[in-house]
């Protein structure tokens, strides 16, 4: 039982200020989830080259770079306008498919370091490479007087390849042929 209006009143002003208070809590969190979209950073730069794909469209030269990239990150790089090595359509990149040669298992090759990555990089005319900085294959490339780092960030690692050679193929005859890039990109 209400003893007084000042109780009654003082029991709606808590009423209402606590109804103010979860309306506030609500829309912070609404502008917590929202903030990303509303400055379009939809994609996590920690999972994705953000910021290193700004820096290959915005310094170099994209009609002859040939990028060797990760798997998991190529369809962004295609997203960004950028000619990728291999992206998450993997059967694009086997032999079956293409009938030529069978990128996907070279990809995993030099990803596992289980295959010399400088003879693959050659084969496909390699320029440049870019990965997450936890790959192994860093230290080698940090230590490769054939490779300049030329961008990093807290996430991905851009090298250059100092002198790219041709691209070949072994046509299992101890013979190398010449493949066309604009076949293999």
């Amino acid at each position: 039982m209400i003893k007084s209006v000042a109780d009654l009143s003082r029991k709606k002003w808590f009423l209402w200020c606590g109804k103010i208070a979860t309306l506030v809590v609500i829309v912070l969190l609404s502008y917590w989830q929202l903030k990303p979209k509303l400055k379009n950073e939809i994609i996590d730069n920690r999972s994705y080259p953000v910021e290193a794909a700004e820096y290959i469209k915005q310094n170099t030269d994209l009609s002859v770079m040939r990028m060797y990239n990760e798997y998991n990150y190529g369809s962004y790089l295609i997203y960004e306008n950028i000619k990728v090595f291999i992206d998450s359509r993997a059967d694009l990149y086997t032999k079956e498919f293409n009938g030529k040669i069978e990128v996907f298992s070279d990809f995993l090759g030099v990803s596992n370091l289980d295959k010399d990555y400088d003879k693959i990089f050659d084969k496909y005319d390699i320029t440049h490479c870019i990965f997450q900085k936890a790959k192994i294959i860093n230290k080698a490339l940090a230590k490769d007087d054939n490779y300049k780092e030329i961008y990093a960030d807290p996430y991905f690692i851009i090298y250059e390849k100092l002198d790219a050679g041709k691209i070949t193929v072994e046509d299992g005859s101890n013979n190398e042929s010449e493949i066309d890039n604009n076949e293999i990109y």
